[in-house]
C-alpha cells in the first residue's frame, strides 16, 4: 500500500490552524487594539508570522504546537476579561433599565419613553413600570 501523499495528511491541520489564527487575528484587532488604528497592522502582523512559522519551521507539528500554546495563552487572558458597559454610548441608549422584585411585585425603572421628533431629535424620558406577578381574583 503506498503512503498517503504529504499534504493529505496535512490538510486537516493546516485547516484548524488557519481558523485558530484567524479567529486571534480578530481577537488581537477588536480586544487587544480595540479596533483602534493599530489593530489592523497587528492582526495582520500576527497572521503573517503564523504563515512565516508553518512555511519555515520543519516538522509541521513544532508550529502546530507552537501555535496551540500561544492559543492557550491567549485564551487564559481572554476569557478573563470582564465585560464593561463604561463606553461612550448613543444617547438614545446609554441608560439601562433595572429590574428589582419586591414579593409578587416586579419594577423596571429606566424605561425608555422618548418623544421622537425624527431618528435624531428627540426628549429623552424615563419612567418606572410596576407588574403584579399574581393575579388578582
Amino acid at each position: 500500500m503506498d503512503r498517503m501523499p504529504e499534504w493529505v495528511v496535512l490538510a486537516p491541520t493546516l485547516a484548524a490552524a488557519t481558523a485558530v489564527t484567524l479567529w486571534m487575528a480578530g481577537v488581537i484587532y477588536y480586544d487587544v487594539c480595540g479596533g483602534g488604528r493599530w489593530g489592523l497592522p497587528a492582526a495582520a502582523a500576527w497572521v503573517v508570522g503564523v504563515a512565516a512559522l508553518f512555511a519555515r519551521w520543519r516538522p509541521p507539528s513544532q508550529p502546530l504546537a507552537a501555535l496551540l500554546g500561544a492559543t492557550a495563552m491567549f485564551l487564559t487572558w481572554w476569557l478573563r476579561l470582564k465585560p464593561s458597559h463604561d463606553r461612550d454610548w448613543e444617547p438614545a441608549v446609554a441608560v439601562l433599565p433595572r429590574a428589582t422584585r419586591d414579593g409578587d411585585a416586579v419594577t423596571i425603572e429606566n424605561v425608555r419613553n422618548f418623544e421622537y421628533r425624527s431618528l435624531d431629535d428627540f426628549t429623552p424620558r424615563y419612567e418606572a413600570r410596576t407588574c403584579r406577578m399574581r393575579r388578582a381574583a
